[in-house]
């Protein structure tokens, strides 16, 4: 089963073609991750604009900002 941010990927990029071009590799290479290999990562948040950390939270952490609750990021940004 793909991953959410590889199946979002391909949405927004257009296709899977489109991934595969982008990363130089094959659409049947593309057709057989299950999760965005981390050297492609880079190349697709530049096409897509979705950020590294959710394309592969497991190797990319996310921003600091982004891991506080709602209401302390919120009143932090008031401050």
């Amino acid at each position: 089963m793909r991953h959410h941010a590889l199946i979002k990927a391909i949405e927004i990029a257009g296709s899977v073609k489109a991934i595969a071009d982008a990363c130089g590799v094959t659409s049947q290479n593309v057709s057989q991750w299950r999760k965005i290999p981390p050297r492609h990562c880079l190349m697709i948040s530049e096409i897509t604009g979705i950020p590294l950390h959710v394309l592969r939270e497991d190797v990319y952490p996310a921003p600091v900002h982004a891991q506080l609750p709602l209401e302390v990021a919120s009143s932090d940004a008031a401050a």
